[in-house]
């Protein structure tokens, strides 16, 4: 039999019988034909036509495993692929008759594999009692592929993409059924998965023949990869088969490289990045100077944790960093469970023509300019900052709601300052903008701090020195949506240290804390899930601001020794640290406590160490992580230590989370 004739049967026929009958007699190759144009999609019944990418799937977990339709649902799933695979190889034959004869004959072989996989599986769904074409099915299989231009096309899409990604579904379902009871389902996804190693194995035999000789397997597969197409499609989520790729014959730097790549495949992804400089840019502005460069820590922060907007977005979302950190790094964080977002440098972005759903820096502000560009590629509007939003950065604003005094005179300020007290300047960064002074002995170099703050930015904020008893911070989404609390922990003059995130946000403290935050007229919990947000959102509407927002708070012992509620001590209108902390609480087993710390170079003699590659060292040695695999593939850190920035190309900061007790 002529392998066209072959190919076109398969390829155009609308009966299953047709389409996944073995060729009639050897199959030879003397009758090759024009070149086919691709058609809009393959012949098929009327029962398995494309419904389009809304017809999408949700795989059952273990527990549904059991019921024999949703087994049919997620086999028929799978026998739509196998039927998609054979119909695109035989596309492939008829698309490119000049291709040479011992790809074309490889192609065949694989195709009549294809068509047994696929008889496979209707067998067994028909078991099941879930018909061929009972189901919805989608095209985008064949929209992705069939498009190719070169054989070259076809092997980095469907060999090296798809099928490599079967490599992880295959092996992950067979050892799901097989645990379940079901062994003849896990038979055959055993024999697909031991198919499916010598399918990518030989994808990639010809892929290296037809890339360009200087450049490495990874970075020709990505640049063969057009959007929506990605080396994200070439893996499953949340499970990865390192064995099976490297028996397929792809290199360890390939698989490395693959196993910590992520791009959105179908959600249209936001845009994260780090900017902990914004409050000095806007203060800037507000005092009508121009753009200076940036303190040395300040600047040093901002390229050391760029990787901080690795845990604020989603595996769909694009995070932009400083610096792409290096492969090592990204695997120790995949190791540890996290799932990452697309990542690229803020001096190489690749972003032009991609859609773009919304702009999400730390904080809008002045310096986040270089953003906007993007702006017209996002479905949200209003993304960019707003000079009226000045007001809601300043603590004078924050003041408002709390028990700060703002002082627009030096003799206003002496005389809110009582006792032991807080001088505030309204805008300042992590502490820098404090001065704690006592009335009674004001410092010749307090006066200079508050005359320079007058005259930069108008006034001063005064408040009572606290005798605290619990710091925390509540968290709040663009829509005033609660998300949770964290404890806060700040040295002595502000500076924020670490936050850490527990079953209760009252954890370590007595059971009179306990009662007063929970219990009776003063419930706590209840201001912030109800009053605060009506407050709050009269001004926030006013100056339109619809971005998240941190709230840092205070239970403190007043004079006579009693507990009071500071509600409001400062107000964030950005991401926080105590954001990032409930995000990375997300990959942390439910109940168990974590801290997210921010080290530095001052922590090196408590570390008895002289640089910080070697405090990430001692830090992960001392406590590896340890972590819990869900029966969805999914895995949550329940005790360990992780390091959170590159410390290979930090300057002077290392951030760390710490799970368990």
């Amino acid at each position: 039999m002529e392998l066209r004739e072959f190919a076109e049967r398969v390829l155009l026929a609308t009966t299953l019988e047709e389409k996944l009958a073995p060729p009639d007699s050897r199959l030879t190759d003397e009758t090759r034909g024009e070149a086919m144009l691709s058609p809009s999609m393959p012949g098929r019944p009327d029962e398995l036509i494309f419904e389009g990418q809304e017809a999408r799937t949700v795989l059952p977990s273990l527990a549904q495993l059991g019921d024999d339709e949703d087994r049919g649902r997620l086999l028929h799933f799978f026998a739509n692929h196998e039927l998609l695979a054979a119909e695109l190889m035989a596309l492939v034959l008829l698309k490119f008759p000049q291709a040479p004869a011992d790809f074309r004959m490889g192609v065949a072989r694989t195709l009549q594999e294809e068509q047994m996989h696929t008889r496979l599986y209707m067998k067994r769904l028909q078991e099941c009692g879930v018909p061929f074409g009972s189901e919805p099915v989608n095209g985008f299989f064949w929209n992705s592929v069939s498009t190719m231009q070169t054989p070259a096309d076809y092997v980095s899409r469907l060999c090296l993409s798809f099928e490599q990604a079967n490599l992880d579904y295959s092996r992950h379902f067979a050892g799901l059924f097989q645990e379940a009871g079901d062994t003849r389902t896990a038979k055959i996804l055993d024999r697909i998965y031991r198919d499916e190693i010598n399918h990518v194995g030989y994808g990639l035999e010809w892929f290296r023949q037809w890339k360009s000789p200087g450049e490495s397997d990874w970075e020709s597969f990505r640049q063969r990869l057009t959007f929506p197409l990605s080396p994200s499609r070439a893996k499953g989520r949340g499970f990865f088969n390192r064995e099976g790729r490297l028996q397929a014959g792809l290199d360890p730097d390939f698989v490395n490289q693959l196993e910590v790549f992520t791009q959105s495949k179908g959600r249209t992804p936001n845009v994260f990045h780090f900017n902990p400089q914004a409050e000095i840019t806007i203060a800037q502005e507000v005092r009508g100077l121009p753009p200076k460069a940036l303190p040395k820590s300040l600047s040093a922060l901002g390229d050391d944790l760029s990787s901080l907007s690795l845990f604020l977005a989603r595996q769909d979302d694009i995070a932009i960093l400083t610096k792409k950190p290096g492969l090592e790094f990204l695997q120790k964080l995949s190791h540890a469970g996290f799932v990452l977002p697309e990542i690229q440098a803020r001096d190489a972005l690749a972003l032009e023509g991609r859609k773009l759903n919304e702009l999400r820096p730390w904080a809008w502000s002045p310096d986040t300019e270089w953003l906007s560009p993007l702006g017209s590629q996002t479905s949200q509007t209003g993304d960019g900052w707003h000079p009226a939003w000045h007001e809601v950065h300043s603590k004078a604003f924050s003041a408002q709601f709390g028990q700060g005094r703002v002082c627009p005179t030096i003799e206003e300020v002496f005389e809110a300052t009582e006792g032991e007290s807080v001088w505030k300047a309204p805008y300042g960064v992590a502490g820098q903008g404090l001065r704690f002074v006592k009335s009674s002995e004001i410092a010749a170099e307090d006066e200079e701090w508050l005359v320079k703050i007058l005259e930069e930015q108008g006034t001063v904020v005064v408040e009572p020195k606290l005798e605290r008893v619990l710091d925390f911070s509540v968290q709040y989404d663009q829509e005033l949506r609660l998300l949770g609390y964290t404890q806060l922990h700040n040295d002595a003059y502000g500076r924020f240290q670490a936050c850490s995130v527990h079953r209760a946000v009252t954890a370590g403290g007595d059971e009179q804390l306990m009662r007063y935050f929970y219990g009776g007229v003063r419930h706590v919990e209840r201001y912030y899930e109800e009053t605060f947000p009506s407050l709050i959102r009269p001004h926030l509407q006013r100056l339109s601001y619809e971005g998240p927002l941190g709230v840092d708070t205070m239970i403190a012992r007043d004079a006579d020794g009693e507990l009071r509620h500071h509600p409001v001590i400062e107000i964030n209108p950005r991401y926080t640290m105590g954001r990032v902390a409930l995000e990375l609480g997300r990959q942390v087993v439910k109940g168990v406590s974590m801290r997210f710390e921010i080290l530095s170079r001052r922590d090196f003699k408590r570390y008895e160490v002289a640089s910080l590659v070697e405090l990430a060292s001692v830090i992960e040695s001392a406590a590896p992580p340890n972590l819990v695999t869900y029966k969805n593939g999914r895995r949550r850190l329940k005790s360990g230590n992780v390091i959170l920035n590159d410390p290979s190309q930090a300057q002077s900061f290392l951030a760390v989370l710490r799970v368990g007790p």
